[in-house]
């Protein structure tokens, strides 16, 4: 019988890095504050759950005949998003305002995803072709609150690893 060991898991060892837009292959310039830049690395994550990474439609689906006989489709459909919450006080929020304001002036770029668990053995999600969706709602409270970005790609590659393997 194998030996279960005990996982570890920190918010802080999720690295998710948006990569610089091109268009046609050519780098876009974005108009930062100083002390931004692109490649980014996303910062002031939300308080619970910060990011989802889901694809659009299921791999496989199945149709079941009146006779029983069953046929599996398998979707070629590799589309996704990566769903981010952050603080409102988060330097990212400044860097996909810039993207996105950017994008609806007619410059059409697309940038790169990378999300890394560096507390697991292999998760890794990625996405070479990325757009952002739309405004997050803009909303203020008593405290501190949230934006939630969603970012959309052509081709999501998606690898679930596990905690606790290595040691």
């Amino acid at each position: 019988m194998s030996q279960r060991r005990a996982g570890s898991y920190s918010p802080d060892r999720v690295s998710i890095t948006l990569g610089a837009p091109t268009l046609l292959g050519a780098a876009v310039s974005v108009a930062l504050p100083n002390g931004l830049a692109i490649p980014h690395v996303v910062d002031g994550r939300g308080p619970d759950a910060f990011l989802s990474v889901a694809r659009e439609t299921a791999s496989n689906s199945k149709s079941t005949g009146a006779d029983g006989e069953v046929t599996i489709s398998e979707s070629q459909n590799r589309s996704g998003m990566f769903t981010v919450t952050l603080t409102q006080s988060s330097t990212t929020n400044i860097v996909l305002s810039a993207m996105l304001a950017l994008w609806e002036t007619g410059v059409k770029f697309y940038f790169s995803i990378t999300v890394i668990d560096l507390d697991s053995f292999g998760s890794l999600y990625e996405a070479d072709e990325c757009w952002i969706q739309g405004w997050p709602e803009a909303g203020f409270g008593a405290t501190n609150g949230t934006n939630t970005w969603i970012l959309e790609c052509a081709n999501l590659r998606m690898f679930h690893g596990a905690r606790g393997l290595i040691g």
